[in-house]
């Protein structure tokens, strides 16, 4: 069975703004955290139960070289994705994160 990822409204903005964020410091570097993702998504379709729950029924992929993580639900037939939200500091509790978490 193939799946498909169904991205919410406020992770495609938090996407947009990142992008725009890595594009401002250097050239290019927006595309790479783009690719970067991407390749996260790819895992998450590929296997998507590799990735650990983190809350509820929720699951993080992290990406690779940036700070963000994919957090997504696995429903029978699509991956909804939550979000590509930073990984909580270690200043910042995992709990006070994962209020950042929405699910609409």
């Amino acid at each position: 069975m193939s799946r498909r990822v169904v991205l919410r409204p406020a992770a495609r903005a938090e996407f947009d703004e990142a992008f725009d964020w890595y594009e401002a410091r250097r050239e290019g570097l927006g595309s790479e955290f783009a690719a970067s993702i991407e390749q996260a998504v790819e895992r998450v379709l590929r296997n998507p139960l590799l990735h650990g729950i983190v809350y509820g029924e929720i699951r993080c992929a992290l990406v690779r070289r940036f700070p963000y993580g994919v957090y997504y639900l696995v429903e029978e037939r699509t991956n909804r994705g939550a979000g590509y939200l930073p990984q909580p500091s270690r200043s910042e509790s995992l709990a006070s994160a994962r209020r950042r978490v929405v699910i609409s």
